[in-house]
């Protein structure tokens, strides 16, 4: 297997991780200050975004999605497929939902500041949650269950 580095900012991104061990993929890992993110990490991310994947070719991967996504299409096994074909389709809908809606409610719980806050963002992403969980319950049953 070809060895990839990871850079993560926090460690509150576990997508790739995940994909990278499941597919027993080789890396090097580097956390890096999110406040004072260094010049080399900027000259392959001009935007700052974590984590970021960085191919044999030099080719630069950014967004936790994204890289996982890229892991599992490029690192597969005969022994460990973590997008199978026929699914593949539902599953970019579901990480497309999850990104866009649930991870944005999820952090904001993480960045409120007061009880206050906190009790508000839980509300906004139970809310999301259920939105998310009947979309998803309206799509098993339009297939038939």
């Amino acid at each position: 297997m070809r060895c990839v580095l990871v850079r993560i900012g926090f460690l509150l991104v576990p997508r790739p991780w995940v994909a990278l061990l499941e597919t027993k993929t080789r890396f090097e890992h580097t956390l890096i200050d999110l406040e004072k993110k260094p010049p080399e990490f900027l000259r392959l991310s001009p935007t700052g975004l974590v984590p970021l994947l960085v191919m044999d070719d030099g080719e630069v991967v950014t967004e936790s999605a994204v890289v996982a996504r890229r892991v599992a299409t490029e690192f597969r096994t005969r022994h460990t497929n973590l997008l199978p074909s026929a699914e593949t389709a539902a599953i970019d809908a579901f990480v497309g939902v999850w990104t866009s809606q649930v991870e944005p409610a999820y952090y904001t719980v993480l960045k409120a500041e007061s009880e206050a806050q906190v009790r508000t963002a839980v509300a906004g992403l139970l809310e999301t949650l259920r939105a998310v969980e009947a979309s998803l319950w309206e799509r098993t049953m339009a297939r038939g269950g």
